[in-house]
């Protein structure tokens, strides 16, 4: 459960009861293994004991299974585990937590993007709300500005940045398109009150995207 505050420009802050996701344990974790191995990818975020994120990060790497993971909230993390994460999502804040470097505009994060990847990280991937995300391959780091879009509310927006991110890496887009695809999710989500009733449908997101180019 969790008690969302809206500030100024939409921006929101969250109180969490973690309720049904504090009982997530490594022995349930173990059990799906089955399901990880069939997996495109395993997504994740931190909002469930570390133990269990650790045990899903050491099934997904002995199945072969590429995670992508979403470092929010910002809380302590053993960084040697970077090196089981295939794509490694976060905000600024998050960054800052993460490498150390402090992430304001797109040259720091570009900084902490490298960062990232030097501490095991095969991608990483820093989002900067309205000013786009930050990409960092073992080819390059580039910007990839967002689209234009009025705040009402950021609820949520991060949550579905990252499942459109994944819907697009597992029907095959390449990296680029896939980040394109999350950034239309996330500017459709942040135009809407709300948390699940924000999250777009895909046609939506499909509509947004061919009226952008």
């Amino acid at each position: 459960t969790a008690l969302v505050m809206i500030g100024e420009g939409g921006h929101n802050y969250l109180s969490v009861a973690p309720g049904a996701n504090g009982l997530l344990t490594p022995e349930r974790v173990e059990a799906v293994r089955d399901l990880i191995a069939e997996a495109a990818y395993v997504l994740m975020q931190f909002e469930i004991p570390p133990a269990s994120i650790a045990r899903a990060l050491d099934i997904a790497a002995e199945v072969d299974t590429p995670v992508v993971w979403n470092y929010a909230p910002a809380l302590p993390f053993d960084v040697t585990q970077l090196d089981k994460v295939n794509i490694v999502v976060a905000n600024e804040p998050e960054a800052s937590v993460l490498t150390g470097v402090h992430v304001t505009d797109i040259a720091s994060a570009k900084t902490a993007a490298q960062k990232l990847r030097e501490l095991g990280a095969e991608t990483a991937i820093i989002t900067l709300g309205e000013a786009g995300s930050v990409v960092a391959t073992d080819e390059d780091v580039q910007h990839i500005p967002a689209f234009p879009a009025e705040a009402l509310d950021t609820t949520a927006a991060g949550d579905t940045y990252c499942g459109c991110l994944v819907v697009a890496l597992a029907e095959g887009q390449s990296l680029v398109d896939a980040v394109r695809f999350a950034s239309a999710g996330g500017a459709l989500c942040v135009q809407r009150m709300g948390a699940q009733p924000s999250i777009p449908w895909r046609d939506e997101i499909e509509t947004f995207l061919q009226a952008s180019f």
